[in-house]
């Protein structure tokens, strides 16, 4: 091999290793975008509040939920199920990644509180909560906490703002993104405009 052929193999190997490294980069920066979806995915916090209202608690270290030890009650099926389906209708990316102004958010709240409350005191013997005061307080603090923090990631469109800031710093970082965001969406989608 003569020195010519030599810097010519040793292009292809360097222009080899650009296009991995990039690739990987890419990878990277994917992986990051879909742990930040998973960490701020609506979903995820309807699924912990079922499981906490169920009396589970996450051990970090098995990564998995397991119930919690001591002298908790088995909480009714039909009002975990009663309760899941109305968080779920607050809490979802529509919700969260709207523009909310904290007065939107305490008018949800209130209207929250007395939906639970109200359906815990007319239900409670059905419930099996009827005399347990400390039981549905337990219950409420984990409804109106977790959804009362999720949905001020809303104010002001500031969850929005935050994760579409950071798909747009991932399109700029891009190498092969040669037309611009989302690989020429954009131009493919001008016939709405």
């Amino acid at each position: 091999m003569d020195e010519s052929e030599y810097a010519q193999y040793q292009q292809k190997v360097s222009a080899k290793q650009t296009t991995s490294d990039d690739e990987y980069a890419g990878q990277v920066r994917e992986e990051k975008v879909r742990t930040l979806l998973s960490e701020i995915d609506p979903d995820n916090l309807v699924e912990s509040i079922e499981y906490r209202i169920r009396g589970f608690k996450f051990n970090k270290r098995r990564l998995k939920w397991e119930k919690v030890q001591g002298d908790s009650c088995d909480v009714s099926e039909i009002l975990v199920s009663k309760t899941i389906s109305l968080i779920a209708s607050i809490l979802n990316n529509n919700t969260t990644f709207s523009n909310l102004q904290s007065s939107d958010i305490n008018r949800i709240m209130g209207l929250l509180i007395d939906i639970v409350i109200s359906d815990m005191v007319v239900n409670g013997k059905k419930y099996g909560i009827h005399d347990d005061f400390n039981e549905k307080e337990r219950i409420c603090f984990i409804i109106f906490g977790t959804v009362n923090f999720a949905l001020r990631r809303a104010i002001n469109g500031t969850e929005a703002r935050r994760f579409f800031g950071s798909l747009r710093m991932n399109e700029q970082i891009s190498p092969d993104n040669k037309k611009g965001g989302w690989g020429g969406m954009k131009d493919a989608a001008q016939i709405w405009n």
